[in-house]
């Protein structure tokens, strides 16, 4: 018992504990500004958000194609152009910002293709 007393009273004791503590709150300061500087790197360039081009049917028959935001940070700057066989479809659409808010971006349509006149479908 006597031992505990003495190690309490000692302040060489006092100051490798106040060392010891000094030394985590270090460590976890540096772990919480790393967290924090990734997030703010994510706010600025993007972080691993990304946006994705997604075709809906419609009743009718034709497609509806939606912009849609995938992640938590904003995407910037997206440029959509759709090829068919090579040559390009309509007007390139441009987005300048693109956040959770925007889930489903209608971008365009396109109507079902009419049938060929003088053929027939048989099986």
């Amino acid at each position: 018992m006597r031992f505990f007393v003495d190690l309490s009273s000692n302040p060489l004791t006092w100051v490798l504990a106040a060392g010891v503590c000094a030394l985590v709150g270090a460590i976890l300061q540096a772990r919480q500004q790393e967290h924090q500087r990734i997030d703010l790197e994510g706010w600025l360039t993007g972080g691993d958000s990304y946006g994705i081009l997604e075709p809906h049917p419609l009743p009718h028959g034709g497609v509806q194609y939606f912009l849609r935001h995938v992640g938590k940070h904003p995407v910037y700057d997206i440029n959509i152009r759709v090829y068919e066989h090579g040559a390009s479809y309509g007007r390139p659409h441009e987005v300048g910002i693109l956040t959770g808010s925007h889930q489903w971006l209608s971008i365009f349509g396109v109507d079902a293709p009419a049938p060929v006149r003088g053929r027939t479908n048989s099986v």
